[in-house]
């Protein structure tokens, strides 16, 4: 029943409402992301930072051995995965950002360079190898689950993706200049959906959401139907993201959390 009444809201949100501000917070970010009970993470250099729904600052995480965050899933917000590029390097955080267990060098499974990494059900992980453009998904207990084909024949020269993640058995590969690519749960091409020159999105349910001119785009990729909800003070917006009643509008400076009302 949660599920319909969050899938209902998700369809009205686009149709009509109005917003009320909960909370302004003065940050200086340019990436944020928010999980599925509405807590909202930013990334500043090394430091991870958690604040939860009504925009209160939670905890932090940083680590300065391993340098610079280069992203954060947190589509499990009870175990949080912290890519770091520049060290080959991911760390597992629970949802007080506290560490949970060692540091995983991908060397250790033969994963000399990683493009991208993301979460996978069952406590997994799924990783981009930039060496042989395969994705490769590894159990909690660094087993080799699947690897896909080398992505370099479908995609060609212009192989530049930028995000990664994994939702309801697929995985959705973002590359700009091509559209987002979908994997099934063996780590099979499905299909492409071209939506090209995304810097982030969500999917929730059939949908992927994203930002573009203003406001949230909503695209059904089941039905093939779009839609969008045009955002409140929506001068010098960088991004936004929605979890069930709550829009969230990243500003240069600030991040803008509102209360989605359905008239």
């Amino acid at each position: 029943m949660k599920i319909l009444i969050f899938i209902l809201l998700l369809l009205s949100t686009f149709d009509s409402g109005s917003f009320k501000l909960i909370n302004e917070v003065n940050i200086n970010n340019e990436y944020f992301t928010t999980d599925n009970l509405g807590n909202v993470y930013t990334i500043n250099n090394k430091q991870l930072t958690k604040f939860d729904k009504e925009g209160t600052e939670i905890c932090e995480y940083g680590n300065s051995y391993l340098g610079n965050i280069t992203s954060v899933d947190v589509s499990n917000p009870l175990r949080i995965l912290i890519f770091y590029k520049d060290f080959n390097q991911i760390v597992f955080l629970d949802n007080t950002l506290s560490t949970i267990g060692s540091a995983i060098n991908l060397i250790d499974i033969d994963v000399d360079e990683a493009t991208l990494v993301c979460g996978s059900n069952q406590n997994g992980f799924i990783v981009l190898n930039s060496q042989t453009k395969k994705i490769c998904k590894y159990d909690k207990t660094l087993k080799l689950v699947y690897e896909s084909f080398n992505l370099g024949q479908i995609v060609g020269r212009e192989f530049k993706p930028n995000s990664m993640c994994e939702k309801n058995g697929f995985v959705y590969l973002n590359i700009p200049s091509k559209g987002i690519l979908v994997f099934d749960m063996q780590g099979v091409y499905s299909k492409t959906i071209y939506i090209r020159n995304l810097k982030s999105f969500q999917i929730k349910t059939n949908n992927i959401l994203y930002y573009d001119k203003n406001s949230l785009q909503k695209y059904n990729f089941k039905t093939l139907k779009s839609d969008y909800l045009l955002l409140p003070n929506s001068v010098d917006v960088i991004n936004s993201r929605i979890e069930e009643d709550q829009l969230y509008i990243l500003k240069s400076n600030k991040l803008l959390i509102y209360k989605i009302i359905n008239e």
